[in-house]
């Protein structure tokens, strides 16, 4: 049997990153992404691109109104529109408060049109100034909202809360949502149904031996106007009929149903892996065993990518294998043995913005799965590299065992 063609978007050690598994970097029927990646070698930080998949072209975004380049986290693109939204970091020099800004990145491909606009602006409160944490937002299926996590004081010289904000493109108005007093990110919509807001507890695991009175057992929240008007836990992990709790992380909403997958770290091999929940029932069920780290979800939801996390057989660093899992028959179809993904020994700064890890997903039409990849180990200039790669699942053989086009969209 063939195997799925791997591709390299450049080779290290140049540095560059795809956005974050909750958010869209695809417009123009899936042909372009947005992407990060260094012009020169010498670069600090790397730029905004767009990248054609067909003509295999990277295009530089263009600089802000101000003349500088957005210096951003995470950012989301409305796939119909091409309409792109993202934060910047929150100690970029260059603003007093921060901002998030918006552009309709299809019409400067296509005609040039820079329209750059600031969507939000932080107001402070006092001395206090408002920030997005996470450096990231999510857009609304429709294009005409945003929603992405706010710190803000309880009050003067007391400690933050956060929020969950959405902006209203079209009116010019924010509401809060709700407010919560953990760390709250990961904040995305569910395509499905986008009146769900979903959002993580990002706390660590402090106490794994019962009663586990300081460990994080709600992980996953969610947010919606009539149903969760003030957030709640959407996918519990303490079950019911014993003590065991279910350590989840790394969540991600889906898109043909009602449907959420997040990563399980139960401490035991048999018990790790990805588990899946629906609304037609209360509690998630695994549909796949094994150390993984990041999840995506396809369109149809027919499908599911992973990333694991193993030891590397180098002894420098973690080892990362791709493994795509089938929904409806949990068993792993493909994993990339024959590519090891390696993080440790990445600079500081790489780790800070992208994890060292691989972040894997799939192309709107389940054709592509990418993923990022830390550089050579065995060479001191590469090592500090961070590359995307891009199997085609659609190669020889392997399309008569793997093709999410042809199997439609299943109920799953």
């Amino acid at each position: 049997m063939n195997k799925p063609r791997l591709r390299w978007l450049w080779d290290s050690p140049y540095y560059g990153y795809l956005t974050y598994p909750h958010y869209n970097g695809f417009f123009g029927g899936g042909r372009y992404m947005v992407i990060r990646k260094q012009v020169n070698i010498s670069d600090s930080s790397p730029s905004l691109h767009v990248y054609d998949l067909q003509r295999d072209v990277f295009t530089l975004f263009p600089n802000l109104p101000n003349g500088n380049t957005l210096i951003g986290g995470y950012w989301d693109v409305h796939y119909e529109s091409g309409y792109f939204v993202s934060p910047e970091i929150e100690d970029h020099a260059d603003e007093p408060n921060q901002r998030i800004w918006g552009i309709n990145i299809m019409d400067f491909i296509t005609t040039g049109l820079i329209n750059w606009e600031i969507i939000w602006e932080a107001v402070p409160i006092g001395q206090f100034k408002p920030t997005i944490p996470d450096s990231a937002c999510s857009i609304h299926p429709n294009g005409a909202k945003i929603a992405f996590s706010l710190n803000v004081p309880k009050q003067a010289g007391d400690t933050y809360r956060r929020q969950l904000i959405e902006v209203d493109l079209i009116r010019k108005t924010q509401k809060t949502c709700c407010e919560e007093a953990f760390n709250l990110n990961h904040v995305h919509y569910m395509s499905y149904d986008p009146n769900w807001i979903m959002f993580s507890k990002d706390e660590p695991f402090l106490n794994p031996q019962p009663p586990h009175e300081r460990e994080n057992t709600q992980r996953v929240w969610a947010y919606h106007r009539l149903k969760a008007p003030n957030g709640i836990n959407y996918m519990p992990q303490v079950y019911p009929s014993s003590t065991r709790i279910t350590h989840l992380s790394h969540e991600k909403a889906g898109y043909n149903k009602e449907t959420v997958v997040a990563i399980t770290y139960d401490g035991v091999a048999n018990q790790r892996g990805v588990m899946k929940k629906n609304t037609d029932y209360l509690f998630a069920n695994r549909i796949a065993g094994g150390r993984y780290q990041h999840v995506d979800i396809s369109r149809n939801g027919r499908w599911t990518v992973a990333s694991t996390d193993e030891a590397s057989p180098t002894g420098v660093g973690s080892g990362f294998d791709v493994q795509i899992i089938d929904n409806l028959l949990p068993n792993i179809i493909y994993a990339n043995k024959d590519t090891v993904i390696l993080s440790g020994g990445v600079d500081q700064r790489y780790l800070n913005v992208a994890h060292g890890e691989a972040h894997p997903i799939f192309s709107p039409d389940g054709r592509y799965v990418l993923f990022q990849a830390a550089g050579d180990f065995t060479d001191p200039i590469k090592a500090k590299g961070l590359k995307i790669g891009i199997i085609d699942t659609r190669n020889g053989d392997y399309d008569r065992e793997f093709d999410p086009i042809a199997y439609g969209s299943p109920s799953v």
